[in-house]
């Protein structure tokens, strides 16, 4: 899993880190860590609700160096334990989302 950094982005892009946050934020209208963090959430919450791994698992596989980090980052994203969210939400084995 890659360590995704403001720097490293902008030396991938060949921008100055301020250069790159700066267009970053104009193009997609959030900054680069509130963006990749909204991602790794919205599939966090999909693998959730497919009961696609433990929340550890989850987490892990998102990047998270622990179940707690990913814990604290995702109830804070969604408002409610991680746990109390995965029963909520929960679709049976085998049925996708409706489109």
């Amino acid at each position: 899993m890659r360590h995704w950094t403001v720097a490293a982005l902008a030396c991938d892009t060949g921008l100055s880190r301020s250069a790159f946050f700066a267009r970053f934020e104009r193009e997609v209208g959030r900054t680069p860590m509130a963006y990749l963090t909204g991602w790794r959430m919205s599939l966090a919450k999909d693998r959730l609700r497919r009961r696609d791994g433990s929340l550890a698992e989850i987490g892990a596989s998102l990047g998270y160096s622990s179940a707690s980090a990913f814990n604290t980052a995702l109830a804070r994203e969604i408002g409610q334990p991680p746990g109390q969210y995965a029963l909520a939400t929960a679709q049976p084995a085998g049925e996708d989302e409706p489109v």
